[in-house]
């Protein structure tokens, strides 16, 4: 069960809560409704969609498994995530720095503000 939180203008969230400990709420996106009718175009209706992402807590098993193999298996989930960042971080900081290197040397300051 999720409750969502409108802002008085009801196009916006204001809060989202997931009332499971089984899936949480990672973002959510208000858009215009999809319209499948041809002769209603998306610009004539007023419908609004609410999409909700989350992310779902890894079952153990029935009884709660606390063995060490489970937690080894979460520490080298956690380092391979880890590394991914780091890999992407790194790869930014590259385009970011042949971006800054292009610019004339008056607008490099500016850049980095």
């Amino acid at each position: 069960m999720v409750l969502v939180d409108l802002n008085q203008d009801g196009k916006t969230v204001d809060r989202v809560h997931s009332l499971t400990s089984d899936w949480q709420v990672s973002q959510t996106h208000v858009s215009q409704a999809p319209s499948w009718n041809e002769a209603v175009s998306e610009r004539m209706t007023q419908a609004m969609m609410l999409k909700i992402d989350g992310i779902e807590a890894r079952n153990n098993s029935a009884e709660g498994d606390t063995s060490d193999e489970y937690h080894e298996d979460a520490v080298i989930q956690m380092e391979s995530t880890i590394a991914g960042y780091g890999s992407r971080l790194a790869r930014l900081r590259t385009l970011l720095d042949s971006y800054h290197a292009d610019l004339p040397v008056e607008d490099q300051d500016v850049a980095l503000e």
